[in-house]
């Protein structure tokens, strides 16, 4: 009996709590005693982000969303860091090369490396062209897919807030109270001032 009473307290102490039936639930980063929003719009606390991870996490087709562009920016890394080192040892290799043919003393070879080197160098670059075409587009669809998914976020969160504005307006009632309140003190501290 004994176990079975603490059973069921554990149970319900891990129920989350009930909602009054008709009553909208407010998301997590709306609750007044959510204190990781921050105000500025950055950073680890931002309510925009906060609001559509809890969007994204009851949405299967927004998780998938997430998984394949966070998979994206990994491949991009890799592929545009295999090109970069590429062409960073070739860079460094022309820049060690023309440094190295400008120590030559004598003024006939010097010269002769420097045209190979420049010529082997415009070469490497009108072949770069296309590698370097491919990267300004991978960049420019990055720039692309990251503006549509703000704009992801955004419709998605508006939905929220726009229901959350709708369904928690705050009574203007204890405002009033205190205005009356003022009206009647100031009133008082008017009288007592003629007398």
């Amino acid at each position: 009996m004994f176990t079975a009473l603490i059973s069921l307290l554990i149970i319900s102490c891990n129920q989350p709590p009930q909602t009054e039936p008709g009553k909208p639930v407010t998301p997590k980063a709306l609750e007044e005693k959510s204190s990781e929003i921050s105000v500025s719009g950055r950073g680890n606390g931002d309510i925009l982000e906060s609001l559509y991870k809890e969007i994204v996490d009851k949405d299967p087709d927004l998780k998938e969303l997430e998984n394949q562009v966070a998979g994206l920016n990994d491949h991009k890394e890799d592929s545009v860091e295999v090109f970069n080192n590429y062409k960073n040892r070739n860079d460094l290799y022309y820049s060690t090369a023309i440094a190295v043919g400008g120590t030559v003393k004598d003024s006939v070879i010097r010269e002769k490396i420097k045209t190979l080197l420049t010529n082997s160098r415009e070469n490497f670059t009108a072949g770069m062209s296309t590698p370097d075409n491919l990267v300004t587009r991978l960049r420019n669809k990055e720039i692309s897919l990251a503006d549509m998914h703000t704009l992801l976020k955004i419709t998605k969160t508006l939905k929220v807030i726009e229901q959350y504005q709708k369904d928690n307006l705050p009574s203007g009632k204890p405002i009033e109270s205190v205005i009356k309140e003022l009206d009647q003190v100031t009133r008082k501290a008017e009288t007592l001032s003629k007398q």
